[in-house]
């Protein structure tokens, strides 16, 4: 049936939608969002009041479409082919799909996007594909650019600047892939030269950056140079050039960014601890995090009874989770601690790194589990798994990947205690990174970093309390509360 007619319409609406910075508002219907989102169902039924009232934080001209569909059952193509670009804007409608849990748009979308896919658009759809974990689509971008066998999209001006280099790596990884890898490097030298002589006032130093960002490289070494070389396209003295601008004191083969000297004095550092846990509980973590000195102002918010704004986190330079009882908004939690990792124009266009612990967040049948965005987009290392309990919990250097990791700075030992809890499957996310396992090879300590400018995520795969306080809690005798310290030294890095 079409109910068009009472999308808008204050007559028996019983749903407020404000929306946007503006809270613009929207009159809708129960029965009608909660029979085709999940999201909308769960938080009309949370509510329980006569009028509920949901805010979002979304562009208004795409939640439209999303609402026509909603109360017609069809989306309104004639309307999105009036918009400029119309394969953005279903982009957007896919997003907010995806964000509402809305199934049958979400097939809608991919359906569309599969059939309007070309050369100049299968770049978008890829990212899009590989950000939102449609495998499907993804496989379907990627199939779509190899029967192009790519040559027209390294042609394209600034088509390859839309990927960045991990998402370049992993095309060429594909084993029936119809390009080699010198020719990336070579489009990436014709890009980057092209400021160079369009501009006969533009220094070598000047060439390089473009080139040094293209692959967002730190640092070049001396085998990518050679490549360079041979492709005998540069003059000598821009290859002098840049073997000249190796670091002398550094290995180049390693990041800039982990050898950065500068560090936010101590003293203007701040921490937050958002928790559910008691005081006692809470405490005996503050007591671990100022362990070794390197932070020494944290505040502390409970969230059980409200949760604290964007605005208000955006004060620290990183926050810790201690999640034991309900939280008084998940989703909405969720969604604005993704917000805070992610870039952010009032933070410089950076993100900004959380700590935690698996069994406070990731636990699939725990009432006091985070949902929302940072759940559903996957910003922590695993997903969501089950409790597990038992065994002689600990780990030496045996089980370390990185020795010289900064969150095993001074750590000899680690003992989870006569009973550690854990959660299992340990299912890594993309781009997850395992920094120590347990004796029994379980994922003990992750990280994440989703992109260039995004927060670091580091995620413990242990209770974050001692057996100081709870008998089935990390041994004090051990090194937990230096991990625990090291971890968000380095995730704001401290380290």
């Amino acid at each position: 049936m079409n109910f068009i007619d009472y999308l808008n319409n204050k007559e028996l609406s019983d749903v407020h939608l404000l929306i946007g910075s503006k809270r613009q508002l929207i009159y809708a219907h129960k029965f009608l969002l909660a029979s085709k989102s999940k999201v909308f169902k769960e938080q009309i039924e949370k509510q329980n009041k006569i009028i509920t009232e949901i805010t979002l934080d979304v562009d208004p001209k795409f939640l439209h479409f999303v609402l026509v569909y909603i109360y017609s059952g069809n989306l309104n193509l004639n309307l999105i082919q009036e918009e400029n670009d119309f394969q953005s804007n279903i982009h957007n409608i896919y997003l907010l799909a995806n964000k509402f849990l809305i199934e049958s748009l979400q097939k809608e979308c991919e359906k569309i996007m599969k059939e309007t896919i070309s050369i100049q658009n299968c770049i978008d759809l890829i990212m899009l594909s590989k950000k939102e974990g449609n495998e499907s689509l993804f496989n379907f971008a990627i199939n779509f650019l190899v029967s192009k066998k790519c040559i027209d999209l390294w042609k394209m001006e600034n088509s390859l600047n839309k990927l960045n280099r991990d998402l370049i790596q992993e095309i060429l990884k594909i084993e029936f892939i119809e390009i080699p890898e010198i020719l990336v490097i070579q489009r990436a030298v014709d890009w980057a030269s092209q400021s160079l002589s369009s501009n006969q006032s533009i220094s070598i130093n000047q060439f390089i950056q473009p080139f040094l960002n293209f692959f967002k490289f730190d640092i070049l070494n001396l085998s990518e140079i050679s490549t360079i070389a041979r492709l005998n396209i540069l003059d000598d003295k821009i290859i002098v050039q840049l073997i000249s601008s190796l670091p002398k004191t550094r290995d180049p083969q390693k990041s800039l960014s982990r050898d950065s000297t500068w560090k936010k004095p101590s003293e203007l550092i701040k921490i937050l601890i958002l928790t559910t846990a008691s005081e006692k509980r809470t405490q005996n973590l503050l007591d671990s995090i100022i362990s070794t000195k390197e932070i020494q102002n944290v505040d502390i918010i409970n969230v059980e009874k409200s949760t604290p704004s964007l605005e208000d986190l955006l004060q620290y330079d990183g926050i810790f989770l201690l999640f034991l009882e309900k939280l008084h908004n998940s989703r909405l939690l969720g969604d604005i601690l993704s917000k805070y990792v992610e870039p952010n124009e009032k933070n410089n266009n950076k993100g900004k790194p959380i700590v935690t612990s698996s069994i406070y967040t990731l636990v699939s049948s725990n009432y006091a589990s985070l949902t929302g965005r940072i759940i559903d987009e996957n910003f922590f290392p695993l997903k969501k798994g089950e409790n597990q309990w038992g065994g002689i919990w600990k780990f030496d250097q045996g089980n370390v990947l990185d020795p010289s990791h900064p969150i095993l700075q001074n750590v000899s030992s680690f003992n989870g205690g006569t009973s550690p809890e854990y959660i299992k499957p340990c299912i890594l996310t993309h781009d997850a990174k395992i920094v120590a396992f347990s004796n029994d090879s379980t994922p003990l300590i992750l990280e994440k970093k989703i992109g260039e400018s995004y927060g670091k995520v580091i995620l413990l795969n242990f209770s974050l309390i001692s057996n100081q306080l709870d008998k089935d809690g990390w041994d004090s005798t051990t090194d937990g509360a230096k991990i625990i310290a090291n971890s968000i030294s380095y995730a704001i890095q401290r380290k």
